[in-house]
């Protein structure tokens, strides 16, 4: 009965939210590599305990028609607004006074804003509530959720804000369980279908969070609200996943306070940005040195294309290392770049391309790792000492998108 009742609903919200003139460019893209990465908002709240804000996300070709968000909203609960107001438990943002302006889209096509010029009436606070995607790789994406709230009044709030997740991966859900890599503030759902893959969802600097099968977190929000309990990470457990984050802050009079969280199809959040980049000096023997270059970024959870260009129908090898080396022959042209841990072999084709995948691992614990790589050609025609020509080194330094 429920996965009954959740269908419909999900079905109801869409066609509803389709009829609203101001909601008509509620889909965002973004693509590369062949694939397009998208997350549409399909309706919001329009009461504060409203529950029927839904979205989906994807930005797997294998789960396109399938989708893998049954909803992804915003809380708040004010704690004191400085002259003696408070809520007794959390609310959602939502349509119900006229305050909502949006979702309106930028002229990019990859994002979206909502804004409430008074969130509820109260002269307490204004929001804006920015999502846009990057498209990370031929299977994967990731969306930034920013939430921007000003203290309208002349005195301090304290407030709670809560970013919540219902995430059924690959278009089911009872079967979606939590990595062994999720932790306080970063929940990653992987699913054992054919298609596979995982979803983080990731509340940056978060206070408190709370993971549970569904309605449970939704319930404690809207009946409870804060503070969220800090549990539920147990993975090996199939799941109905929803998820929550939860931020305690006071904002001054007349101040505003940031904060975003993010939700990633085979794509997650590091610190720093992914590199990908060449070093050292490839050898042509006489010709044009083969080139070796990434084509895509290198990010947790996303496969990584690279592609080498030299003679061909040719015998290659690909070096994959975790550190960089300069190693002359010597008394000949010729320089290993890479201290190889694994060798790749293959052929080029007539046009003397040949492209490698390595891996997609949904870890997180990725983030700031480097791998080394230089690939080896056979060609007779070489003037170097070796059958053999090279291309320069490239580096790939793990991070986000």
């Amino acid at each position: 009965m429920l996965s009954i009742t959740r269908v419909l609903l999900v079905s109801y919200a869409a066609l509803s939210f389709a009829h609203d003139a101001s909601a008509q460019a509620t889909t965002i893209r973004d693509g590369c590599r062949s694939n397009i990465a998208s997350y549409s908002l399909l309706s919001v709240p329009t009461a504060p305990t409203d529950r029927s804000a839904s979205a989906d996300m994807n930005a797997d070709p294998c789960t396109q028609g399938f989708g893998n968000l049954y909803g992804a909203w915003i809380f708040y609960q004010i704690h004191d607004d400085g002259a003696g107001g408070s809520d007794s438990t959390a609310q959602t943002f939502n349509d119900s006074n006229g305050q909502l302006v949006g979702p309106t889209p930028d002229g990019s096509g990859r994002a979206i804003s909502l804004t409430w010029a008074d969130v509820d009436t109260r002269g307490l606070l204004e929001a804006s509530y920015d999502i846009d995607i990057a498209c990370c790789g031929r299977r994967c994406g990731t969306t930034t959720h920013a939430v921007t709230l000003r203290n309208l009044g002349s005195n301090p709030i304290s407030l709670s804000l809560f970013a919540y997740a219902d995430i059924d991966l690959n278009g089911s859900f009872g079967d979606d369980d939590l990595s062994t890599f999720s932790t306080n503030d970063r929940h990653i759902v992987v699913d054992s279908d054919a298609c596979g893959g995982c979803f983080e969802f990731r509340g940056v600097g978060a206070d408190h969070f709370h993971v549970a099968a569904f309605p449970v977190v939704e319930n404690h929000i809207l009946q409870v609200g804060s503070p969220l309990p800090d549990n539920g990470l147990s993975s090996g457990t199939a799941r109905d996943y929803t998820g929550a984050f939860e931020w305690i802050v006071t904002i001054p009079a007349g101040q505003t306070w940031s904060t975003e969280f993010s939700l990633g199809h085979n794509c997650m959040g590091c610190d720093g940005p992914a590199l990908a980049d060449n070093y050292g000096t490839g050898f042509g023997g006489g010709n044009t040195a083969p080139t070796l270059i990434a084509l895509d970024r290198p990010t947790p959870g996303c496969p990584v294309d690279v592609e080498i260009t030299g003679p061909p129908n040719a015998p290659t090898i690909l070096l994959v290392g975790q550190s960089a080396l300069s190693f002359q022959f010597p008394n000949c042209p010729e320089t290993i770049l890479v201290n190889p841990n694994v060798t790749i072999s293959s052929v080029t084709d007539p046009v003397g391309d040949v492209r490698f995948a390595l891996p997609a691992i949904c870890d997180p614990a990725l983030c700031g790792d480097e791998v080394f790589a230089q690939a080896w050609v056979l060609d007779p025609r070489s003037n170097g000492c070796l059958a053999l020509v090279h291309s320069p080194g490239l580096r790939l330094k793990v991070g986000s998108r």
